[in-house]
């Protein structure tokens, strides 16, 4: 079963936001799978909590599978992973992230719960598997995060985010990645950070315009948890 949330399945441009819930019920699906959205890909998430187990494939979070915003939300719960999601390239993907697989930014979350996805694939963190950075007011979107569990992974496995991109920013930008904070131990094979996995910015061009490129900044995280395990 694909598209399981404890809230709603799938929002799609449909739901605005889902603010100030608690959720204490399991949640089990394969794709697309959260405590309270499974899909919701233009949806804020504020004042969230989950206190239970969520079950899942790939696209896997406590708060949503994949989302838009983060505000604020906290995750007790357990991840349980089976498996991973092979791409149309056969590339094995994951997205799993104690707060969400994917979303597009996140602010003043936390995560208590340790996620082992050691038999995954790709794009594993405390608060988001990949973080698709599209928000250009960075210091807002991109702060106040923390991770209490040990995060366990295959490739692109971070303390916070697993994999940070910008995303279609279309202008110059600098997204400010500042004041979160990692108390877990971090495992993996390849690309493993306290912070993040993977960052990268963005550089294209555009007619007429010229080329744009935006960075990512890191300032003032907090890496508290001295074992980051890479196996080989």
């Amino acid at each position: 079963t694909d598209y399981v949330g404890g809230i709603v399945g799938s929002a799609s441009y449909l739901v605005s936001e889902i603010t100030f819930c608690t959720h204490s019920g399991d949640v089990s699906g394969k794709l697309y799978v959260g405590g309270f959205a499974g899909y919701a890909n233009n949806t804020t998430m504020r004042n969230l909590t989950n206190n239970s187990t969520i079950s899942g494939k790939a696209y896997v979070g406590g708060i949503a599978g994949l989302c838009g915003r983060l505000e604020a939300c906290t995750n007790n719960g357990d991840l349980s992973i089976s498996g991973y999601h092979l791409t149309d390239d056969n590339t094995p993907v994951s997205y799993v992230g104690g707060i969400a697989g994917y979303a597009t930014s996140a602010t003043n979350c936390t995560n208590n719960a340790a996620l082992d996805v050691s038999n995954g694939g790709h794009n594993v963190g405390g608060i988001a598997g990949y973080m698709a950075a599209t928000r250009t007011d960075d210091t807002t979107y991109f702060s106040g995060n923390k991770n209490h569990g040990d995060i366990s992974g295959t490739n692109y496995v971070g303390g916070l985010f697993g994999n940070f991109a910008v995303v279609s920013v279309n202008n110059h930008a600098t997204l400010t990645v500042k004041n979160n904070t990692n108390d877990g131990a971090v495992s993996g094979t390849n690309y493993v950070g306290g912070i993040a996995g993977h960052m990268m910015g963005e550089s294209h061009d555009v007619r007429y315009e010229g080329t744009y490129i935006s960075y990512v900044k890191l300032l003032e995280n907090a890496n508290n948890q001295t074992s980051h395990t890479c196996v080989l």
